[in-house]
């Protein structure tokens, strides 16, 4: 229904989320869990602070008996880490990010994130060149992932050891169909590439990449058919990390 005088247009605004850096790490610019400023809850969430003393606890996978009370390890999902930067850089509007010349502010500008483990470290400033992982800082590991806290214009959140139901088994060859007819050539060549293959162990029509890779393919639905992605780290007895869509 037209209404006279009224235009309506889709605007989506960038907005503060994550980028990941596969099998990367940001070098020597852990935040120091120890700083006077430290919000008791970002404390809490030390790796020493929860399972030094009982270990059984459902993140303690991640602790390690070398972990000290110097340590600046977090035993939390990626989610919750990605919530604990994100509490050091807001302000009283929480829509508003800290200022940088407030004296003593804390900023947390990335995460390294262990890939199989619960933990985490946050990391300062030298880990983000004008929303850019630098070369100097990035190190490689397959054990971790960087998480670039930017500006993002598709924000992905994630829900650590959960499936989206049955349709998480595979993305559906009609569904896959209508993105390629809907996305263009590029994206057909792009998902294409990446296909993995039948005799691989991965549910069908399953697209072989990073989690990055998988963010960017799903945001580029050009009608946003894609509303998420299951990820895996590894396909069946091989180290492969592999995305389904839905």
């Amino acid at each position: 229904t037209e209404i006279e005088g009224m235009q309506i247009t889709k605007e989506c605004p960038e907005q503060k989320g994550y980028f990941t850096y596969p099998q990367a790490y940001c070098d020597l610019e852990n935040i120091d869990l120890s700083h006077a400023s430290m919000p008791a809850a970002v404390v809490a969430e030390s790796c020493f602070s929860k399972c030094a003393t009982d270990s059984t606890g459902a993140m303690c996978a991640g602790y390690d008996a070398s972990f000290n009370a110097d340590s600046n390890a977090i035993c939390a999902t990626r989610e919750k880490c990605e919530e604990l930067c994100d509490m050091l850089n807001m302000a009283d509007d929480p829509d508003t990010d800290v200022d940088e010349s407030t004296p003593g502010a804390i900023r947390c500008h990335g995460i390294d994130v262990h890939r199989s483990k619960p933990r985490c470290y946050l990391n300062g400033a030298a880990c983000n060149a004008n929303g850019i992982l630098p070369d100097a800082r990035r190190k490689s590991h397959n054990s971790w992932d960087f998480a670039l806290r930017t500006d993002v214009r598709v924000k992905y959140g994630t829900a650590s050891f959960l499936n989206c139901g049955g349709s998480a088994t595979a993305t559906s060859s009609a569904t896959l169909s209508n993105w390629m007819t809907k996305g263009g050539q590029d994206w057909q060549m792009k998902y294409e590439a990446y296909l993995c293959p039948t005799s691989a162990g991965a549910p069908a029509n399953a697209y072989c990449g990073t989690r990055d890779t998988c963010e960017l393919l799903c945001s580029d639905t050009r009608d946003g058919s894609c509303f998420a992605f299951s990820y895996s780290l590894q396909k069946t007895g091989v180290n492969q990390p592999y995305c389904v869509f839905h």
